[in-house]
């Protein structure tokens, strides 16, 4: 070929994002690579990452963030509130919000309308965990391992090293860049308390490579 254009008009089909990701992974790992050209394949990674899906507008829409979308357990797909607090999870994570007004317990839709639905909200007490542990945890001092729907966040709380579906990380900081974070104990598979200076959230951890027990 005489040129990369010409080789790329005459390939049969393009590849998909995944696979570009991965060859420009490899790339960036070798090591005969100066950090003026990494900075450029950086940048020609991103370009190829799933564009983040427009912020909430507000907390209670951010609150929606953590629900079931389509879920065959119901009550997952909406909102529910009980003792000051708005809750919305989807069973991986849950997500806060302390209310001024007061509603009556049970499940609200976007608008905060009351629903007339049966079906047990899950008990968050069991969820959220006790604060033996904490410290602080930031946004960008995490690892990015992996690409698209199944990239993770690491981060070393301490000494243990712990990762969680990016899209769950990103959604949970919002605007933040901090957080103050709450584990019953160092585990790896143990769910994370996140709380900010307005709302809070839970999110479970998944498993990653070379995980410390």
């Amino acid at each position: 070929m005489k040129n990369i254009q010409t080789h790329a008009t005459r390939l049969k089909k393009k590849p998909n994002k995944e696979v570009a990701q991965n060859l420009i992974e490899q790339m960036y790992n070798d090591n005969s690579i100066n950090s003026d050209y990494k900075e450029h394949l950086a940048g020609l990674y991103k370009y190829f990452q799933p564009t983040v899906k427009k912020k909430p507008k507000d907390l209670k829409e951010w609150v929606m963030l953590a629900r079931c979308k389509n879920s065959a357990r119901y009550y997952l797909n909406e909102m529910y509130y009980k003792d000051g607090v708005l809750y919305g999870s989807d069973g991986h994570r849950l997500h806060m919000l302390k209310l001024d007004v007061e509603l009556m317990e049970g499940y609200y839709d976007s608008k905060l309308n009351h629903l007339d639905m049966e079906g047990t909200f899950p008990d968050v007490t069991r969820v959220i965990p006790s604060k033996s542990f904490t410290g602080t945890i930031k946004l960008d001092d995490a690892e990015i391992q992996g690409s698209g729907k199944d990239s993770k966040h690491i981060f070393m709380l301490d000494d243990l090293k712990i990762g969680f579906q990016s899209r769950y990380i990103i959604e949970a900081f919002l605007n933040d860049k901090e957080a103050t974070f709450y584990m019953r104990n160092k585990h790896p598979l143990n769910p994370l308390l996140i709380e900010f200076n307005d709302r809070s959230a839970v999110i479970m951890p998944t498993k990653i490579n070379n995980i410390n027990n």
